[in-house]
């Protein structure tokens, strides 16, 4: 293969990863609601001032400033350098949105009702991204100005606060060579990977901070397994154990319920929470000892390796009992084709990787 068609070929998966990453996250109406919990959480232990529930005005300030309704805020953001760091601005190119937002033009709405919902969802998917990351820029500004003595922000705190409001969560915008290749392969690898490294910088550089929010992560999570647990179905079995492995591992849950489909099969219905990336890597394995001691369903090695991969910058071994052959998949569909990871993770069949078994017709 020449330069000519490896570029051809390159083009055309960086295509259908583009497509992908713009469904599971700009268009895709339950982003935006997962989102900011999520960024916030994330700014709590890699930010060096995260937000507490006292910035209630200063997240206010920014929500207004990612509409377009706080010009100034948004303008001197970007000019600093803040903006385009977000995870839908890689695909979605914000420098057009943010002109229009900073010019005040109205968005240009197709009169097509899919288009409309589109774009609908496209505008909260960034409006949520956005918003965490003005508000650290504004409240970092403001610490810097009291530490320096300062009635106007100097180019230096400007420039300090539009690198924290990227560097405070994740900024999906860094990235060298291999990886700008690698995310046209595959979608969303480059997107763990600067997760990691932002969770473990912000662990190093905030110990304290860290060890107690970890503490607090963990308290939460065994009450609510707890909780969990004491449910029960009609025949008195734990419901807990009807909930896909892939929901506990990234939310945390709080069971409501049950029903039971026209196959006869009981389902739990649940309040889920996202869990930022690095309260995944603390309470994961919890739950997982948990799993071992009151219900059996994994040994104290399976836990092992599934913290070790939910702590790795690249997943090897998907949640649950462990399986050499579903590791290799995991391992290998991390660094293929979204093609290819359809294929790997419905194992070239109906399966349904979330039930864990072949899906039927009706």
């Amino acid at each position: 293969m020449n330069g000519v068609q490896s570029d051809i070929m390159l083009r055309i998966m960086a295509r259908s990863g583009n497509l992908l990453r713009t469904g599971a996250t700009l268009y895709s109406p339950t982003f935006a609601v997962r989102n900011l919990p999520r960024d916030i959480g994330q700014a709590a232990v890699a930010a060096e001032y995260p937000l507490t529930p006292k910035d209630t005005g200063t997240m206010g300030d920014a929500f207004m400033a990612s509409i377009g309704k706080n010009r100034k805020l948004l303008r001197e953001w970007r000019k600093w350098g803040g903006a385009y760091s977000t995870h839908t601005g890689q695909y979605a190119p914000p420098p057009t949105r943010t002109k229009r937002l900073l010019s005040g033009e109205k968005g240009k709405w197709v009169h097509d009702p899919v288009q409309a919902t589109l774009g609908a969802f496209g505008e909260a998917a960034q409006v949520t991204e956005e918003t965490t990351r003005l508000a650290l820029f504004q409240k970092t500004r403001q610490e810097r100005m009291a530490e320096r003595g300062e009635k106007v922000p100097s180019a230096t705190t400007s420039k300090e606060a539009a690198l924290a409001s990227r560097t405070g969560v994740v900024d999906y915008g860094q990235r060298g060579w291999v990886f700008q290749a690698l995310s046209m392969i595959s979608p969303f690898q480059n997107a763990r990977i600067q997760g990691a490294r932002a969770q473990y910088r912000g662990i190093w550089n905030h110990k304290a901070r860290a060890a107690l929010l970890s503490a607090g992560a963990m308290t939460v999570a065994a009450i609510l397994y707890a909780a969990n647990r004491s449910m029960k179905d009609d025949k008195g079995k734990s419901l807990l154990d009807r909930v896909d492995e892939r929901t506990r591992e990234r939310n945390f849950m709080i069971i409501t319920g049950h029903i039971t489909d026209n196959r006869g099969d009981t389902r739990a219905t649940v309040i889920t929470i996202p869990k930022p990336d690095w309260v995944r890597a603390v309470v994961n394995p919890i739950e997982g000892f948990f799993d071992h001691l009151y219900a059996n369903k994994r040994e104290l090695w399976e836990v092992a390796v599934n913290t070790l991969s939910e702590a790795s910058p690249i997943e090897f071994a998907p949640p649950g009992k462990f399986d050499l052959g579903r590791s290799l998949e995991t391992l290998l569909s991390g660094f293929s084709p979204p093609a290819y990871r359809a294929y790997s993770e419905t194992r070239g069949r109906g399966y349904d990787v979330f039930r864990g078994r072949e899906l039927e017709t009706e």
